[in-house]
């Protein structure tokens, strides 16, 4: 079972099998960020520079958690700030990926602070 932020108001439990399939999905955030500059980084990108797919996210998933020297070099070269917190983040994201069955991820340049910003400033 997931769990998903009803907006601000709180937890609303929603069970695996009654999820919707989205062909494309919007991550946000410094993981986001950091997964599509290891895979950019560990793999021929696609066209769209923000964007990678599920078969590329997979590909990283499996080669971090062998957490062999080529592993640790690669976080440690991309994305050193995140080394405690990638491994976690990536089994999250997948776990999403293939809930939703999502194809396409595109990855925003925003954080979830500025969309907060924005939607305070705007009410």
């Amino acid at each position: 079972m997931l769990r998903f932020w009803n907006g601000f108001c709180g937890r609303k439990k929603i069970k695996a099998d009654k999820l919707p399939h989205y062909d494309l999905l919007c991550a946000v955030g410094g993981t986001a960020r950091a997964v599509l500059q290891l895979i950019q980084t560990q793999q021929a990108p696609l066209p769209d520079a923000n964007s990678f797919t599920a078969e590329q996210s997979q590909k990283l998933k499996k080669q971090l958690l062998k957490r062999d020297e080529a592993a640790k070099k690669l976080i440690l070269q991309v994305c050193p700030e995140r080394v405690h917190t990638i491994l976690p983040g990536i089994l999250i994201l997948d776990v999403i990926i293939r809930q939703l069955h999502t194809h396409l991820i595109y990855v925003s340049p925003y954080s979830v602070r500025e969309g907060y910003l924005l939607r305070h400033y705007l009410s």
